[in-house]
């Protein structure tokens, strides 16, 4: 059983690794065409103040509102961003309610990235029968919800860092940085995000803003 499992996983991570990869290819010809619209300039102030509104919304605790509001087509070309408007949605599996959590968040921040602006979404109709009836099911949705508003709170994060060339919050790691800055904005995150890259570690050791998220 053990070795099906790790052949699962070997097969998610090699599917991963294959979407970045089209994607990383695709998102040159994404950032200078400009989705075929005329070249803007990405203004730092302008990129930092539409990030600010979406974070304001997950401290509100309004998710689905900040999901809605990081998904903005326009807003990203007004902001001389490219964006991919057609995210891949993960189906859920026949998993218990845990495992399913687990699987779909991390599926969807393997997927997501900044370059064009990218955030991967699921469809909670897809879920088995039998989760779907499970005590723990609201439970499920009500960890998806602020997990994917933070996922597509962080690529536009990224893509500020790109913009002005240096951390936002005094960390050297990309990743890192983009947690403490949050924290800095008192943006409550949660254990799945601080988990990432062992993001609270470094959260919970201002001083050291050095290290990589691997601990080097």
């Amino acid at each position: 059983m053990s070795e099906i499992r790790n052949e699962s996983s070997l097969v998610r991570i090699l599917k991963t690794v294959k979407i970045r990869l089209f994607r990383q290819q695709l998102a040159g010809s994404l950032t200078e065409q400009n989705y075929n619209g005329p070249k803007i300039e990405t203004d730092p102030v302008k990129l930092e103040d539409f990030i600010g509104q979406g974070l304001n919304l997950i401290k509100h605790r309004q998710y689905k509102a900040a999901s809605n509001y990081f998904r903005n087509e326009e807003m990203a070309r007004s902001l001389g961003v490219a964006y991919d408007p057609t995210p891949l949605t993960f189906e859920p599996e026949d998993l218990s309610p845990e495992e399913q959590l687990t699987k779909l968040i991390n599926d969807i921040a393997n997927y997501s990235h900044e370059e064009p602006i990218t955030i991967g979404n699921f469809s909670p109709h897809a879920l088995p029968a039998r989760l779907l009836n499970s005590p723990g099911f609201q439970s499920i949705m009500s960890r998806i919800d602020p997990n994917i508003a933070l996922i597509g709170a962080e690529e536009w994060t990224h893509t500020l860092q790109n913009t002005v060339k240096k951390p936002l919050a005094g960390y050297e790691n990309e990743e890192i940085d983009v947690a403490a800055y949050f924290h800095k904005k008192d943006v409550p995150l949660t254990p799945e995000f601080s988990g990432r890259y062992q993001r609270g570690r470094y959260l919970s050791n201002p001083g050291n803003t050095t290290q990589n998220a691997n601990g080097m």
